[in-house]
């Protein structure tokens, strides 16, 4: 099983330049690196413990339901956290029951939001660039 990419400083670097000032070049970069090369943590819970394979996939069984929390704007439109790494994901204060912590692409979102008419998109680092 390959093991995504976490490193994500060259993202979160142009995260926090573009919260400052607007560069639709660096912009476009950063779309293109969510795209094409970046992975994020993702906190789920299961409604039955998944089995952990050899290669550190986890299988579940069919009618296993997954739960990904949501957080909320000031509008009350929610949306799927996803951390650019471990210590963003800690300052979330979480009275969530996590079992685990899935490593997502932006594609994954995209599927999670076209089967969930409910959130409006996916929010990285949600308490501090957001």
């Amino acid at each position: 099983m390959m093991t995504p990419n976490l490193d994500n400083r060259v993202l979160v670097t142009i995260l926090g330049y573009l919260k400052e000032k607007n560069d639709e070049e660096l912009a476009e970069e950063l779309f293109r690196m969510i795209a094409e090369e970046s992975y994020f943590l993702s906190p789920v819970s299961f409604s039955k413990k998944p089995i952990i394979q050899r290669d550190g996939s986890l299988r579940l069984e069919n009618d296993t339901k997954l739960r990904f929390p949501t957080v909320r704007n000031e509008e009350g439109k929610a949306y799927y956290p996803a951390f650019t790494e471990r210590s963003e994901l800690e300052k979330w204060d979480i009275d969530f029951n996590i079992h685990t912590v899935l490593t997502l692409c932006i594609d994954d979102y995209v599927d999670m939001l076209t089967l969930d008419n409910e959130n409006a998109g996916i929010v990285l680092n949600p308490f501090n660039q957001s």
